[in-house]
């Protein structure tokens, strides 16, 4: 694989980090007892609601830094995402002011157009599923894009229940699961995806939330994967749009490119 392509599969399974959620969200259970405090399923059911849904599109850019010891890169870059809801999503990733790469992730298929080897590269989920060592859903990948809360487990427990964040821990699959949520918000601060068996371990994290429409969304925050290969991603978005009648999802290949099966 090319630098040029581990700096698109890198950014791109990153960015793609939970869309391995399959089966989507579960009822949200709670197996600790009501406290006089906010009961914690009134804390997760108050952060389901807080989610950002029934857009048509967004656009978000920002600034990176990449970090994948394994494809030996460390590169800062600029990015434009472009979604449409449940169907799309769109990446320009650009280096030094040039576009290097363009990624189009639909609901089957992953298509990455390589500037600097004139290559573009189609293939199904299998090579970020690779990268990640789970399955990728394209829904789940928006939703945690941009914050929303996805419960896998049947039933979570309360570590920490007076603390803020407030921790959930539940177990799925052989996987396990930690939530982070800020109660003052009620926003998803920090997911832990775990699973020694597999030995697959990952981290996101969100920060710095501001209102896009009429829920908060996260502007910053940093994604660590660490089996079954490492590789970070440092993101903060400069400027987020709501159903911008303008967005575009242009995908043109030019006729010398060589198509490469992934």
């Amino acid at each position: 694989m090319s630098r040029n392509n581990s700096v698109a599969y890198s950014w791109m399974g990153l960015v793609m980090l939970c869309m391995f959620w399959v089966g989507g969200c579960k009822n949200l259970k709670d197996s600790t007892r009501p406290t006089t405090r906010k009961s914690p399923e009134v804390t997760l059911e108050a952060c389901k609601r807080n989610n950002i849904s029934g857009y048509k599109t967004i656009s978000i850019s920002g600034k990176g830094k990449i970090d994948y010891p394994d494809g030996n890169i460390k590169i800062g870059a600029s990015y434009r995402i472009n979604m449409y809801n449940d169907s799309l999503i769109w990446i320009s990733v650009r280096v030094l002011g040039f576009e290097g790469v363009r990624v189009l992730i639909t609901e089957d298929s992953v298509y990455v157009l390589n500037r600097q080897d004139k290559t573009l590269t189609v293939s199904d989920y299998r090579a970020v599923n690779d990268f990640l060592g789970q399955k990728a859903n394209i829904s789940k990948a928006q939703d945690l894009i941009l914050g929303n809360l996805l419960v896998i487990p049947e039933e979570v427990t309360v570590v920490e229940r007076r603390a803020n964040p407030r921790v959930y821990k539940g177990r799925a699959s052989g996987t396990d699961f930690a939530y982070e949520i800020n109660t003052e918000i009620n926003k998803l601060v920090e997911v832990r995806v775990r699973n020694e068996i597999l030995q697959q371990n990952s981290r996101l994290q969100y920060t710095d939330f501001e209102f896009l429409g009429r829920q908060r969304v996260p502007k910053a925050g940093n994604i660590k994967v660490t089996a079954p290969t490492e590789a970070t991603l440092m993101f903060k978005h400069s400027k987020m749009q709501l159903d911008n009648d303008k967005v575009t999802f242009k995908f043109n290949v030019p006729g010398s490119y060589e198509r490469i099966s992934g």
